[in-house]
């Protein structure tokens, strides 16, 4: 678990229950009032390593558990989200086939029109709901052009009450995103990539909401155990593996705090938890370095040991990336926290990801995250992509009920699950 997971994920929810839009990046300054629009200029990205085959054996491969799994489906479920999907991939081609061109310079198609139709959407989304006071999403017609590959998303939140406060909470967001087709430089070939530009703050109970995330996996982690018991296969922790000996002395921690009283207390776990991970990654180094240089019990022959090479070299770099982390604690006269930020600078925390400089702050009452970064992770399939989404724009500019119900299907269950997260109830009983 990274330090600033515990933080970051009840932000990432609120991101994803208000705007359904991908993790936010800061918001230039370049388009502030008054200000001429000026492109930001990042760095050529990294060239990606060879992807070596994952062995399940190993901790460092063993697929990650989410902490809240989506409900179990029957059959009957699975039906009928087959068959809404199919209607959704209908209407969309459908609408897709009675829109005009929108390739190339994507004539036709107005911003304000398209304000509009997501305006639509998010109230068919949202009608009704006594928690949800308002949300708002719209794209800057001054910063947005199609034909640039270039848009800006400009969205606030307000809840009347959350499940961790009966006191009203906000956000807002900025995302200015634009997509950099591939290139050849001084003979190397740079892939497409999209630079991410923007800002979110969230006003709200800081303490309650990191009180509710830990109660969520205290929960999870309790139902976890009680269906391993229940199975009969419960793992044992292995003595000899930092991974596991890590997440049990994590899940031991977490067990004794009742509740996270102070921003001290705040940033005393996330400096635990970051201390937790970089002790068994030093760990697993060592015992990796002990496999290469052929110590008794490890592995003798050159094929093994030139993979236990590469896996060192891997670990390696995953403790870099820890260390790109720093974070800072800023404290009053009296020596309380009043702040704790963690910042990230020039790092590569997934392949196809570039971090520029990440910022996350908090305090009692405002979460505040800025971001500039890089992503060519996925773009090949953009082409494609890019008339299809236009396509739908389009007919969400005209008002189309078919394309505003078709895309309301889509994004209608992930958003009712992230909802009942947010503000603790059920979702309303409608057929999505």
């Amino acid at each position: 678990m990274n330090i600033y997971r515990l933080l970051a994920s009840p932000v990432a929810l609120l991101v994803a229950f208000g705007l359904l839009a991908p993790a936010p990046a800061q918001k230039p300054p370049s388009t502030q009032k008054g200000a001429a629009p000026q492109e930001e200029t990042l760095p050529p990205p990294k060239p990606d390593p060879q992807p070596k085959p994952a062995d399940p054996a190993q901790p460092e491969n063993r697929p990650v558990r989410r902490l809240f799994p989506g409900r179990q489906l029957s059959a009957e479920d699975r039906q009928q989200r087959r068959e809404r999907a199919l209607d959704f991939g209908g209407q969309l081609l459908d609408s897709l086939a009675g829109a005009p061109a929108v390739t190339g310079g994507a004539p036709g198609l107005d911003v304000g029109r398209v304000n509009g139709g997501l305006g639509a959407l998010l109230k068919a989304l949202v009608v009704g709901d006594a928690r949800i006071e308002s949300i708002d999403l719209e794209l800057d017609p001054a910063a947005t052009d199609f034909s640039k590959d270039t848009i800006k998303l400009q969205g606030n939140v307000a809840l009347r009450s959350s499940a961790w406060s009966n006191q009203p909470s906000r956000m807002e967001l900025a995302l200015a995103a634009r997509v950099e087709p591939g290139k050849l430089v001084q003979g190397n070939v740079l892939p497409t990539r999209a630079l991410l530009d923007g800002h979110v703050t969230v006003n709200t109970q800081t303490l309650a909401l990191v009180n509710y995330a830990l109660v969520r996996y205290k929960q999870k982690l309790a139902a976890d155990q009680k269906s391993a018991l229940k199975s009969g296969a419960s793992e044992q922790v292995d003595p000899n593996d930092p991974d596991q000996k890590m997440q049990q002395r994590l899940n031991e921690k977490l067990a004794r705090i009742e509740q996270i009283r102070s921003l001290d207390e705040l940033a005393d776990l996330l400096l635990y938890v970051s201390g937790l991970q970089l002790t068994a990654t030093n760990e697993r180094i060592e015992r990796l370095q002990a496999a290469v240089d052929g110590a008794p019990g490890a592995a003798p022959d050159d094929k093994t040991r030139d993979e236990m090479a590469a896996k060192l070299v891997e670990a390696r770099r995953d403790r870099d990336r820890m260390l790109d982390i720093k974070p800072r604690i800023q404290r009053s006269a009296d020596g309380r926290a009043t702040s704790v930020t963690l910042i990230m600078e020039r790092s590569e925390p997934l392949t196809g990801v570039q971090v520029e400089r990440m910022q996350v702050a908090v305090t009692d009452q405002v979460i505040d995250i800025k971001a500039l970064a890089s992503l060519s992770r996925g773009l090949e399939l953009y082409p494609i992509i890019k008339p299809v989404v236009l396509g739908t724009l389009q007919r969400l500019s005209t008002g189309d009920g078919r394309a505003i119900e078709a895309v309301r299907i889509i994004v209608a269950e992930p958003f009712a699950r992230v909802r009942q997260f947010i503000v603790g109830e059920e979702p309303r009983a409608r057929e999505f």
